[in-house]
């Protein structure tokens, strides 16, 4: 079979499992609830939810769930959110002038109809003469690109594109077509972080000028841009030259500092609580 033939063979074999997934009607059953029913959260009431219900899965109002075939129970407490407050300008446009208090429920503190769910993810199994050709073509892509990639026993995902290390991270044992598969989704995520570079530099100080904020580092270099998120930690010096305040509290705590391995890959990020008794 020509070259060309293999490829387009192998593209189908992966459009051929897609389609089948979204075609199915659990999956567009499960879309069309999802379209109708969930609420793009903002990431303030994501936070809030998380933080009074963990475990929270499909989160509506009162009337919604009622809308849907589900009762909330008797004597279960609501998920308090901020809901914004609408009116029309001057110029008959929406607008946002103010937030109110309002309370969601989790589908664990309803009774009801089953609600429709994704159908689980499966492996792909197929199999195709050419997948390993296209395999090594896009492995040498990645190589081109100074992108390593690896094997490995990882739980969780089927693998994962590491940003600070450059690298591909697969799912060791897994079928050709699935490694395929999950090459082609972290390349596009590879890609996308293409377009970020790290430089190696703290930031010592900052200038707010007319149109732009410029960030000098301790390498003597100069950034300037027109807009500066900062994450730089509780001794922030952009959080400091901004001219924002800070309260402080000293708590009577003592602090263990440990360090762990980790059996599933966590990407390089970590997550820190804080609650009103301190971090």
């Amino acid at each position: 079979m020509p070259p060309t033939k293999r490829t387009n063979k192998a593209a189908e074999v992966l459009a051929e499992n897609v389609q089948r997934l979204t075609n199915s009607d659990d999956f567009k059953a499960a879309l069309k609830f999802r379209k109708s029913f969930m609420t793009d959260y903002t990431f303030r009431n994501i936070w809030l939810i998380w933080c009074q219900c963990p475990e929270a899965t499909v989160v509506a109002g009162y009337k919604k769930w009622l809308e849907v075939g589900r009762q909330v129970r008797k004597g279960e407490k609501g998920l308090r959110i901020t809901a914004p407050l609408i009116r029309k300008n001057n110029d008959s446009e929406t607008e946002v002038f103010g937030f109110r208090g309002a309370s969601v429920f989790d589908i664990s503190q309803t009774d009801g109809e089953s609600l429709p769910s994704l159908p689980a993810p499966q492996i792909l199994t197929a199999q195709a003469a050419n997948i390993r050709p296209i395999t090594d073509a896009l492995m040498s892509v990645a190589k081109a690109r100074g992108i390593a990639v690896e094997f490995k026993q990882i739980k969780d995902a089927q693998g994962y594109f590491s940003p600070m290390s450059n690298k591909i991270v697969l799912k060791a044992d897994q079928p050709a077509l699935q490694n395929l598969k999950t090459l082609v989704h972290e390349l596009a995520h590879a890609a996308q972080a293409a377009e970020v570079t790290l430089i190696d530099a703290s930031v010592t100080g900052c200038q707010h000028r007319a149109n732009k904020v410029e960030l000098s580092l301790d390498s003597n270099a100069v950034l300037a841009a027109t807009v500066v998120i900062a994450a730089d930690g509780r001794q922030s010096v952009l959080r400091r030259d901004a001219g924002i305040p800070v309260n402080e509290w000293q708590y009577d705590q003592t602090a263990l500092a440990l360090s762990f391995s980790h059996t599933s890959a966590h990407h390089g990020m970590s997550v820190e609580y804080h609650k009103t008794s301190g971090p």
